[in-house]
């Protein structure tokens, strides 16, 4: 039941299902997919229903499990054969650089700063927007020869669309490290280095003053492992409410009940 509560709440379905660019990326394979797909849900199992951790834990812990076959993948040593806990490194570790979050949360040939964005603002601290605009526009399509965050970048700056991206692509790309099968970058395919800098506002409500600066995706992590921790712990109440009521807004002294109930 947590497992299932936990892919519907961060909108993960299985890895095994996606379809990527194999010319672009040749290390993912089917194996690599299950052991993602494993990997979350030990991760999830472990997180929500093991002693001990609490929601920093969550965002920005220092162990990972994985098998021969996804320590390789993500550059990492002690596994064996079968799938166990070990450390994670500096590039992994907590949820947002698990690798089915990075996978699903890409497109067939590239990274998706947009979507990783809305990831924290919608699903981690439970940030709504509203439905985008008939006339928004598109990103320009994917060009190898054009880094990400340009492109990304020109299309958050048109007025129509600025009101909304300004509180998530920045925050996107924050990501920028990881490729579309989740995988560790410090470059794009055009040899441009990555620029996984920039900064979040709002961790408690977007319109607030603060801001937080980050020079990558542990940074941010970070960041939201200790400044958003009560925002981020009110909304995993507030999205397990959701699925246990079966309603889309459940009633906030229910979800206040149930923050008090799980803060110890």
């Amino acid at each position: 039941q947590f497992v299932h509560f936990g892919r519907q709440w961060l909108h993960i379905a299985p890895v095994a299902d996606i379809d990527r660019d194999p010319q672009l990326f040749p290390t993912f394979n089917g194996q690599v997919a299950q052991a993602m797909d494993q990997e979350l849900e030990m991760f999830l199992q472990e997180m929500l229903l093991a002693d001990g951790y609490n929601i920093s834990d969550f965002l920005n812990w220092d162990q990972v499990f994985a098998n021969n076959t996804l320590a390789s993948f993500y550059g990492l040593n002690g596994a064996g054969n079968q799938m166990t806990k070990i450390a994670a490194g500096s590039q992994r570790g907590g949820v947002l650089r698990l690798g089915a979050v990075l996978a699903r949360n890409s497109n067939f040939p590239e990274s998706h700063p947009i979507k990783r964005g809305l990831l924290v603002r919608n699903n981690l601290l439970c940030q709504e927007f509203g439905v985008p605009p008939a006339n928004v526009g598109e990103v320009e399509p994917f060009d190898p020869s054009k880094p990400t965050r340009e492109r990304f970048t020109a299309h958050s700056e048109n007025e129509t669309c600025a009101s909304c991206h300004q509180f998530i692509d920045e925050v996107g790309f924050a990501f920028e490290n990881y490729d579309a099968v989740g995988a560790y970058r410090t470059s794009e395919a055009n040899g441009a280095a990555v620029d996984a800098s920039g900064s979040i506002s709002g961790l408690y409500r977007m319109t607030d003053p603060d801001t937080h600066v980050f020079s990558n995706l542990q940074d941010l992590s970070d960041i939201l492992s200790t400044g958003a921790m009560q925002s981020a712990s009110s909304c995993v109440a507030e999205q397990f409410q959701r699925m246990m009521d079966g309603e889309a807004k459940p009633d906030s002294c229910t979800i206040a009940n149930t923050v008090a109930r799980w803060n110890p």
